[in-house]
């Protein structure tokens, strides 16, 4: 697998991007996305994780189609590398999106190629790996628990928060 190196200015942008989402100035966060997008120096693997986090705060706006069409999009364009970190972001993302379109059936089926793919990665670093997870393991719970399973998304919650740490 290749390590996707982030550039030194986006990787400050992307944690600035990541701040907003958490403290939900979405609309700060779209206008930092797109400042990044339109820049000269941006290399693919920058747009699309920026793009990523686009889908999430449209999630969070309740632009679910966009979002999931967004994830649509960075699949597409990261198809031919598939063990990446990008790839199982845009997948997870699709996942999340697929259970909020009421796609369970989908939803399902993907967080599961998550678990698979993640087990792909290497060469990553292990906090890195920690955080996808630990998300992953947070879509299931919460999609568990939405279909009345509650044991097996607590479990998966506490699975998430263990990956957390």
């Amino acid at each position: 697998m290749r390590i996707e190196p982030y550039s030194a200015v986006i990787q400050k942008q992307l944690q600035r991007i990541e701040r907003l989402i958490i403290t939900g100035d979405f609309k700060k966060g779209l206008e930092l996305i797109e400042k990044n997008l339109k820049g000269k120096d941006i290399n693919e693997d920058d747009q699309l994780r920026l793009l990523n986090f686009k889908g999430h705060i449209q999630n969070k706006l309740g632009n679910n189609k966009e979002a999931f069409e967004i994830a649509e999009n960075i699949l597409k364009r990261k198809s031919e590398d598939k063990n990446s970190l990008i790839y199982l972001d845009a997948l997870s993302l699709k996942a999340f999106t697929s259970f909020l379109l009421d796609k369970v059936k989908q939803s399902l089926l993907l967080i599961e190629d998550c678990f698979q793919l993640i087990t792909k990665i290497s060469n990553v670093d292990q906090k890195e790996l920690a955080k996808r997870k630990s998300h992953i393991y947070g879509i299931k719970g919460t999609l568990a628990g939405s279909l009345g399973d509650y044991t097996e998304g607590i479990e998966n919650l506490q699975l998430a928060i263990k990956y957390a740490k």
